[in-house]
């Protein structure tokens, strides 16, 4: 897997007397991209239900960061996961599979 993202922070400060380190406004941007594997199972629930689950593990290529002032905002991990549990229905070809439920 690949995916491609763009981090953006944006800030207004009423109050320019204010002690921060943001700048007056904050604004910054940075892409970042990661890959990885994904795993996962199909559970066939009855002839057209389907569940799916996975697990994601993504590595960081790119370790962006934004900042505000010189003070760091947000920064990426260097190792991103997700897990995901989907419940769809399918018309059509029957797969073959034996359905769990009847």
């Amino acid at each position: 897997m690949y995916a491609s993202a763009r981090l953006e922070a944006q800030g207004y400060r009423a109050d320019r007397e204010a002690t921060s380190t943001l700048t007056y406004p904050a604004d910054n941007e940075s892409w970042f991209s990661t890959a990885g594997v994904r795993a996962g199972y199909e559970l066939r629930l009855t002839t057209s239900i389907y569940m799916r689950a996975y697990l994601d593990v993504l590595k960081t290529i790119s370790q962006p960061s934004l900042h505000g002032g010189g003070a760091p905002l947000w920064q990426v991990s260097p190792l991103v996961g997700s897990v995901g549990l989907h419940l769809f229905y399918t018309l059509g070809h029957d797969h073959g599979r034996k359905p769990l439920f009847d």
